[in-house]
């Protein structure tokens, strides 16, 4: 019979922090880090946006005016996305960019990203 103080390593690993999150403060201070996660992010926004609409690749590239190669592109591997790039995906997908610089803080002051999103440092 398993006693319930005893924890196998896999339910030990899911409840402590990993090794790589020793390293996440340095890597928020990365800009080239930032800039990944940040273009990852829309990446993933646009696709979900895409799969909601039911807009295909090709159907978004027209939209674009831009080749599907270059949509592939960005919703696969993010290049460093232009400020430019980053509307006319917005605007293709029928949606509005906005752009925020926020003061930085520990992980338990976060916002989360409604609270986020009101903040009156955004762009809109």
């Amino acid at each position: 019979m398993r006693n319930d103080n005893m924890l196998t390593q896999t339910e030990k690993e899911t409840q402590s922090p990993g090794w790589l999150d020793q390293f996440l403060p340095e890597l928020e201070r990365d800009p080239d880090y930032v800039a990944e996660y940040l273009a990852l992010h829309i990446a993933e926004e646009a696709t979900e946006l895409m799969e909601q609409k039911g807009i295909s690749r090709s159907q978004l590239a027209s939209l674009m005016g831009v080749s599907k190669a270059y949509v592939t592109r960005i919703l696969n591997a993010p290049p460093n996305l232009t400020l430019r790039s980053i509307a006319a995906l917005a605007l293709a997908l029928e949606t509005r960019p906005h752009a925020s610089i926020l003061p930085t803080c520990s992980a338990s002051e976060r916002p989360t990203e409604a609270a986020a999103e009101e903040s009156p440092a955004n762009l809109r």
